[in-house]
């Protein structure tokens, strides 16, 4: 066992610090701070869609306040974490957000879950295994840039649908 805090007894660092710390640090330290802006962003909009018309009837949503909103939770020959997603390959943030999930229900449950990342577009279910050192590892990070400067903005092709790229780029 790694010498970390409990991240299911933690607040304040969540599955959307995950998606954001791999996608951009600035996104990450901005969303932090509360900086909401595009809400009405076209890509965030499509990735509800998406989300709400994937597999409704069979749909647990599992959310812990402060913590994640797992899209669905299944308990079949274990318990199953899904995460439905944009896109038409799973990226390292859809994977990291997975990931911090899948550590959470560990934590709790003292059972070890699967994950499926679902990428309804190109009909793809993608299998994820529990990592617990990567997990902690991208948290302590995630805390490292939390509590410095805002990072300096990187261009990246996520910067393209991004609902901050009138703030950085401006």
């Amino acid at each position: 066992m790694l010498q970390n805090p409990k991240l299911s007894e933690q607040r304040g660092v969540t599955g959307n610090h995950f998606f954001d710390f791999l996608s951009c640090t600035t996104r990450l330290w901005l969303s932090n701070k509360r900086i909401n802006v595009g809400l009405d962003n076209e890509h965030i909009m499509i990735g509800n869609y998406i989300d709400e018309k994937t597999k409704p009837r069979s749909r647990k949503r599992l959310i812990i306040q402060g913590l994640c909103s797992i899209d669905y939770i299944e308990e079949k020959s274990g318990i199953e974490v899904h995460e439905v997603k944009k896109g038409r390959t799973p990226t390292e943030p859809h994977y990291f957000q997975l990931l911090f999930y899948m550590q959470i229900i560990y934590e709790l449950t003292e059972k070890e879950p699967l994950g499926f990342l679902h990428l309804p577009q190109v009909r793809k279910v993608v299998k994820v295994i529990r990592d617990e050192k990567k997990v902690y590892d991208a948290y302590n990070e995630i805390v490292k840039v939390l509590s410095g400067p805002c990072p300096k903005p990187k261009l990246k092709p996520i910067c393209v649908g991004c609902s901050f790229m009138e703030m950085c780029w401006a």
